[in-house]
């Protein structure tokens, strides 16, 4: 008998026209040591045969799992990644939440390991965790993302310092994160793409610890699929969130990170002169 009750993440699948990568993702979703969780699968694919595809797939989980709920939602198809999340927030009614893209798997460890440090004080607000690099067809490619970079774990400031002068953003994907539901809730809707940067800024600006697990949790698939942007359209976004930031908090970003203002300067010369014709 399925009990939401019982559950403490909902686990937030966000699907997209990729219906053939989602059964090894359902798969890791159902192999997680830790199960206290939900499944939403919210789905914003422009193709209705994708979507049509992706709703028969959750709902033949749904009847594998009877233990736990499960739930498919249908988007518009037209939804921003960071509209798309802010959306399916408001399925969420667990303590904690986890996002999950139909491309990428995770590690059997990724929820216990999660859920065990941010259990731990309500000043805790979100995990991060490293990957392995995957090809198209779920090779290991021998790599790692990389991106976590943790610092001390009192030194929760810091990272503010690391996604600001590192950017080790991947477009908007959240697959290595666990977070405190009430207080991403709060995450203003910012017009980025670097919905990953904004998120852990956002989290670290409010005082709450954040804990970085540099031993992989997950696969990372890489594809042309992907809407993982590198380049010009990275580097853009970038000085456009710094911007955003500059305009809502510089004062304390400032005092915690003393070349903010400097950070700012340049993101906004880059915009008038470097990328002048990219945004044209």
């Amino acid at each position: 008998m399925k009990s939401a009750t019982d559950a403490v993440v909902t686990v937030l699948l966000f699907a997209r026209d990729r219906p053939h990568f989602l059964p090894h993702t359902l798969r890791s979703v159902a192999l997680q040591t830790e199960r206290r969780w939900r499944l939403v699968l919210s789905d914003n694919s422009s193709d209705p045969a994708c979507a049509r595809a992706n709703a028969e797939m959750t709902r033949q989980f749904a009847a594998a799992h009877p233990h736990h709920e499960v739930a498919y939602v249908r988007r518009s198809g037209k939804l921003t990644v960071m509209g798309h999340f802010q959306a399916a927030l408001q399925e969420v009614e667990t303590p904690f939440v986890a996002v999950h893209n139909d491309d990428d798997i995770w590690m059997p460890h990724h929820l216990e390991q999660a859920l065990a440090w941010l259990e731990g004080g309500e000043d805790r607000g979100m995990t991060a965790s490293d990957a392995v690099i995957i090809d198209v067809d779920g090779h290991e490619k021998g790599q790692f993302l990389n991106w976590v970079l943790a610092p001390r774990e009192d030194a929760w400031w810091q990272w503010i310092a690391i996604w600001l002068s590192t950017y080790p953003s991947h477009y908007g994907n959240w697959p290595g994160f666990v977070l405190r539901t009430p207080l991403i809730r709060q995450l203003p809707h910012i017009d980025n793409k670097l919905t990953d940067a904004a998120a852990i800024i956002w989290c670290a600006l409010q005082g709450y610890r954040i804990k970085g697990f540099d031993v992989p949790s997950y696969y990372y698939r890489i594809h042309n699929l992907s809407v993982t942007k590198t380049g010009t359209h990275l580097l853009i976004e970038k000085h456009r969130l710094i911007l955003w930031l500059a305009k809502h908090h510089f004062l304390r970003l400032t005092r915690l990170y003393g070349p903010f203002p400097l950070l700012t300067l340049k993101a906004a010369l880059a915009l008038r002169l470097k990328y002048k014709r990219a945004l044209a």
